[in-house]
């Protein structure tokens, strides 16, 4: 008998122009793809789907888009949510996307990934986005997974990709 897969979501939680975090995204989801294809199915969410029209001044949501993003968390049985840091916090859109739905994330695992131009690599966006996270019901991995400096990021070193890895796999094996 086959062993079911672990159903992993990656979102990806900025709408800003030129975010330097779809890097990490595209970077997480391939090598999710190389390296676990036989134990994850990966599934992608951006929310900037989410918004008909965002602006600092005006904001809609695209109805279609927040259903899409609703059976997105519900088929997922694990979360990799990729964020920014933005002024020691995560980017406001975020939070209006999280709350849209709270029921749908109970006990959900999810691991949060920093993204930071700065040396800490979202470290105080992670500190400020986990107490959301558990009152909204989701279960936090213990640890996450940092990006500093990532306009100068190495992609190509070998030594980050194995720590990667390593959390990745302790993350999706907490899953099953």
């Amino acid at each position: 008998m086959d062993k079911r897969k672990v159903k992993i979501g990656i979102l990806l939680g900025t709408t800003r122009l030129g975010r330097q975090s779809e890097k990490v995204y595209k970077y997480i989801s391939e090598l999710l793809e190389h390296k676990f294809s036989e134990e994850v199915e990966i599934f992608l969410f951006d929310i900037r789907f989410l918004f008909s029209q965002f602006d600092k001044n005006n904001f809609s949501f695209n109805k279609e888009a927040i259903e899409k993003y609703q059976d997105f968390i519900k088929k997922i049985d694990g979360l990799i949510l990729i964020s920014p840091e933005y002024n020691h916090s995560f980017p406001g859109e975020l939070k209006m996307v999280l709350d849209l739905e709270y029921q749908i994330y109970r006990n959900k695992p999810v691991i949060v990934v920093g993204v930071s131009s700065g040396p800490i690599g979202g470290a105080r966006m992670c500190e400020s986005l986990i107490p959301v996270l558990r009152t909204i019901g989701f279960r936090v991995y213990q640890y996450d997974i940092l990006f500093p400096n990532i306009n100068n990021y190495n992609f190509e070193d070998s030594r980050e990709e194995e720590r990667l890895l390593k959390q990745l796999k302790d993350f999706i094996h907490t899953i099953n």
